[in-house]
């Protein structure tokens, strides 16, 4: 049997809280409708719904900075080979899917433009644009 990862292990946890989640308001909605009080039912559906907004949040900043750093390697394996056709692609791809994760999935044009401002940086070394002001 595979052993879970922390991400699989957190999504697992949040869809559990969930349905106990689901479980205790409708409890604590009883509580508060049909006997007119405020029960422990009610505080503890709100502290779970709280847990469990914490985990999504959680998510999402996780996975935001995963792309991040995949981002941040494959500009660094341009930087090494700068003519690679692969590595350049790859870190387009890279960038796009670390600027859509920021915009909730969604690519400006202004994100298209700082990557390759970003990958420009790392195509044009310094060695290869000394090689052009010598040859001009």
């Amino acid at each position: 049997m595979k052993k879970l990862t922390l991400k699989q292990k957190l999504n697992l946890s949040l869809l559990i809280l969930s349905f106990l989640d689901i479980i205790l308001l409708r409890q604590a909605w009883i509580e508060v409708t049909v006997q007119s009080r405020i029960g422990i039912g009610f505080y503890f559906a709100f502290i779970v719904s709280l847990l469990i907004i914490g985990i999504i949040g959680y998510l999402i900043f996780d996975s935001q900075v995963d792309k991040l750093k995949q981002y941040e390697q494959a500009k660094e394996s341009l930087s090494k080979n700068p003519t690679d056709i692969k590595l350049r692609k790859a870190a387009l791809e890279a960038g796009r899917r670390y600027y859509e994760s920021l915009r909730g999935g969604y690519r400006t044009t202004v994100d298209e433009q700082v990557i390759m401002n970003d990958l420009s940086v790392y195509i044009n070394t310094p060695d290869q644009s000394s090689k052009k002001n010598k040859n001009s």
